[in-house]
């Protein structure tokens, strides 16, 4: 099981990113590996698309990552 980090989804995500050619090399080996990734690296990668105006609706999937009962603990105060 592989634990995904923000640093290494950005690199897959944004082609001038500084790590989108080792990202990319390794996206090979994590093939058919189990990967897991929580709402905090989720939402940190989508509001680094956000700031490099990627065409992802980056507002609609925070929103509803926000939402799901699943992360519910995550969330609450």
């Amino acid at each position: 099981m592989i634990f995904l980090d923000s640093s290494y989804l950005i690199g897959l995500i944004i082609d001038n990113d500084q790590y989108h050619i080792k990202a990319t090399e390794l996206k090979t080996f994590l093939k058919n590996e189990k990967k897991i990734i929580n709402n905090t690296v989720l939402v940190e990668t989508i509001n680094s698309i956000k700031r490099t105006n990627h065409t992802i609706a980056t507002d609609m999937i925070i929103n509803s990552i926000l939402k799901l009962d699943k992360i519910d603990f995550f969330i609450r105060r």
